[in-house]
């Protein structure tokens, strides 16, 4: 393998062959893995178990010459500086505020590459962030300390309240009839990466939860999506109407993959 193929791979990639993690004859894995799938790199990666998020942190840590925080134990996070900054900051940039002295505030963090995270941290809380590495699943945790469980069908629920066009302007019939029966058409622009986050995530919780069953079905005013687990049904926080064909049509794409 060339070293021309692994220099075009994103740096996370680069520092984790580097370090031996990831083996050369490994790449075109790695590059199969990424091109069938959507999230972040250290998404991809560790979803895929090609490598753990202790791999991923340590790597950050050492090439980067960043503190790791103790990856053994959970963090402690400033209830107060996270209200602070919100929670919506600080769960889309995978970082939780740890402490704050003067004019700066440490930050544990989990993608130390993403410059428009610091941006957005010193934008929130008007201070200068001095991070620390640590790892998505400690970030999460101590996140939900902080804020409570995550609900990831009810965040894409409220952005696409918050971004729906004026209901005043009803569609005319055909418009509406095209949008029931064409599960070809493309996604909007626009709420492309719900759709991606959403479908995501109840695959993802799919498959945490061992079902065996995913159940999605549309009602009147609402869309229900059950799993059925062990022979039971358990319905998760429903999806707004209004994403069920987009969901259909991404979830037709992945089958055919």
């Amino acid at each position: 393998m060339s070293d021309g193929f692994t220099t075009e791979q994103p740096l996370l990639v680069q520092l984790l062959v580097k370090r031996g993690v990831i083996k050369s004859d490994d790449l075109n894995v790695v590059r199969e893995t990424m091109a069938r799938s959507t999230g972040s790199v250290e998404e991809i990666l560790t979803n895929a178990n090609i490598v753990t998020e202790d791999d991923i942190a340590r790597a950050y840590s050492e090439e980067l010459g960043m503190p790791l925080a103790e990856l053994s134990g959970p963090l402690s996070a400033d209830k107060e500086l996270a209200e602070l900054i919100g929670e919506t900051v600080c769960r889309e940039n995978n970082f939780v505020p740890i402490s704050r002295q003067g004019n700066t505030i440490k930050v544990a963090i989990a993608n130390p590459i993403d410059l428009r995270a610091f941006e957005r941290i010193q934008l929130s809380a008007g201070l200068i962030p001095k991070p620390v590495i640590a790892t998505f699943s400690m970030i999460s945790d101590a996140l939900g300390e902080v804020f409570g469980t995550r609900d990831i069908v009810k965040e894409i629920a409220s952005e696409e309240k918050a971004q729906a066009p004026d209901q005043s302007k009803e569609k005319n019939e055909d418009e509406s009839v095209e949008e029931i029966v064409n599960l070809d058409k493309p996604v909007p622009k626009g709420r492309d990466s719900q759709v991606i986050r959403l479908v995501n995530h109840i695959l993802f919780s799919a498959v945490e939860s061992k079902a065996s069953d995913i159940h999605i079905e549309p009602f009147e005013k609402a869309v229900k999506v059950r799993f059925r687990i062990d022979g039971d049904m358990s319905e998760i926080s429903p999806p707004p109407k209004a994403m069920y064909v987009p969901m259909v049509s991404r979830l037709k794409i992945l089958a055919k993959m």
